[in-house]
């Protein structure tokens, strides 16, 4: 596939955030949201679009709120996320919303931080939103999967946890990573988990416990599995790949309809931090502490490109042509 054009917006431990050209393996753009004396401190954690325009949202580990306007200037949103914030979710090109650790809800609205009464209970540790049917998705540490509606801001849907092993003993809850299916159908629900378990919910089933329980790690090491740190879907047509990562590297897709592992994305040697499925095109952007950000063809799984960069968060942009 050629990459002629493509780009990716990436966030790094440093608090730089790049632009970069995937075709040339080179950046184009380049611009810092931290202090020389601080740097380590504002790592950027998350990265979220407004919309189709040039313009994205950054959350830095200190709790931070900046925004990246037309490539060239960086603002910082007035007030704090106190404690961080486990994801930014894009509802409208004119707001986003975020979530602490705490189960506390912001929304980003006119260049401000918007506290809302919804509390979506303690040791959040993922999130995710929908933007067409205004549904947030929460997990975390002894906190299964619940689904909010934020029009009347209320639970939808609450899972239970699995069945207790074969010694009678009962599974830790420990969720790290969210997707839904698709953006406009958040029915059914994938969660990946600190051992190494991809779950799926479907909450037209009428069950509350997953519909699949799948291991994703590859090489156990001393019979421990390897924590799950990134999860995305790919959908074409009416199936979809739900792609994800572990903190070995590992790299693997599996087939929504079929529930079968599809193969492997070879190249990362480290911790993977971040994935990014794009809209349109099979191509999947991964990157984390092998420092490389790495492109695959999402369907024959091939690499296509490789960049040194070390990536906290990416995200495809597709404004190039104007840069």
């Amino acid at each position: 596939m050629n990459l002629d054009g493509r780009v990716a917006v990436t966030g790094d431990d440093l608090g730089q955030i790049k632009v970069i050209d995937v075709g040339n393996c080179k950046v184009v753009f380049q611009a810092s949201i931290s202090s020389r004396d601080d740097q380590r401190k504002v790592a950027i954690t998350h990265l979220c679009s407004r919309g189709a325009s040039d313009n994205f949202v950054i959350c830095t580990s200190d709790g931070a709120v900046h925004q990246l306007l037309n490539f060239r200037d960086v603002a910082t949103v007035p007030g704090n996320l106190k404690g961080g914030t486990v994801g930014i979710g894009e509802l409208d090109e004119r707001r986003a919303l975020f979530c602490s650790p705490a189960g506390e809800v912001f929304f980003l609205q006119d260049e401000k931080l918007i506290p809302s009464s919804m509390k979506v209970g303690n040791n959040v540790q993922c999130m995710q939103t929908s933007r067409h049917e205004r549904i947030l998705s929460v997990a975390g540490k002894e906190h299964e999967l619940e689904l909010w509606d934020l029009q009347h801001e209320k639970s939808t849907f609450r899972a239970k946890n699995v069945a207790s092993d074969e010694l009678g003993l009962r599974v830790p809850v420990d969720n790290r990573c969210i997707a839904f299916a698709s953006e406009k159908d958040t029915r059914i629900v994938a969660v990946g988990t600190g051992l190494g378990r991809l779950r799926l919910y479907d909450t037209r089933c009428g069950q509350r416990r997953p519909v699949q329980d799948l291991d994703t790690s590859l090489n156990r090491r001393n019979g421990i599995p390897s924590a799950c740190t990134a999860i995305d879907v790919w959908n074409r047509g009416e199936s979809g790949t739900v792609v994800v990562a572990t903190g070995d590297g590992d790299l693997r897709a599996f087939d929504l309809r079929s529930k079968q592992v599809q193969g492997v994305f070879r190249g990362h040697s480290g911790s993977i931090k971040t994935i990014r499925s794009h809209q349109s095109d099979p191509l999947l952007a991964s990157g984390g502490f092998s420092r490389f950000l790495l492109i695959h063809d999402v369907i024959s799984r091939a690499q296509l490109a490789k960049v040194i960069q070390l990536a906290f968060s990416v995200l495809y942009c597709s404004y190039f042509l104007q840069l």
